[in-house]
């Protein structure tokens, strides 16, 4: 009778265990859905220049210069083609998305490519895009930034390191999210030299 109860400590023991682990698993998924969320509800919105949608996907203070470059300099802009590619989660607050953009920018009628990363970071639950190497629209074609933060002008959006080139081998310590439906993602889009 000595033995039940340590019997029952280590089956409970096993029992929270499992369910701990369990419980680990369902958030990572659970974060992952959203991240796959927040990229599509972004990517779609600023496809079909719903500037607003997408900039509430920014954090507070970058939203307004966000909008601001788009809306007053982006009206020429009209996107042919926006791919998803690989997304490559670093850890389990932070990712980065590759994504490829076909599109004509007014006065020129030529497509232009640019293969874009995003910068994703999940901050109490919701994910945030904090920084898009490759933009678009760059802080030059708007004027220089003025100092302050959070105003419409802000450019920290598209500031920040050099573009880095997206992950061509898994990495242990990442988890990489292909999706099955984009398999010849890369067959018909060549970089342009400006990538």
């Amino acid at each position: 009778m000595s033995h039940l109860p340590k019997r029952v400590s280590s089956t409970a023991a096993l029992f929270f265990a499992l369910l701990g682990a369990s419980c680990a698993t369902m958030k990572q998924k659970e974060s992952l859905e959203k991240l796959k969320d927040s990229v599509d509800d972004y990517n779609h919105a600023f496809r079909w220049k719903n500037y607003p949608e997408a900039a509430k996907h920014l954090p507070e203070d970058q939203r307004a210069a966000f909008v601001a470059t788009y809306e007053d300099n982006g009206e020429g802009l009209e996107i042919e083609d926006l791919q998803i590619g690989q997304v490559n989660v670093v850890n389990p607050t932070y990712a980065q998305v590759v994504v490829r953009i076909r599109f004509t920018l007014l006065p020129s009628i030529t497509i232009q490519k640019k293969t874009a990363i995003q910068h994703w970071h999940d901050v109490e639950g919701r994910w945030h895009l904090e920084k898009e190497d490759n933009s678009i629209l760059k802080p030059e074609l708007i004027g220089p930034a003025p100092t302050g933060s959070g105003t419409a002008g802000d450019h920290r959006f598209f500031d920040g390191a050099a573009p880095i080139e997206p992950p061509e081998v898994e990495s242990p310590d990442s988890e990489l999210l292909p999706d099955p439906e984009r398999k010849d993602l890369d067959k018909d889009f060549e970089p342009s030299p400006d990538d």
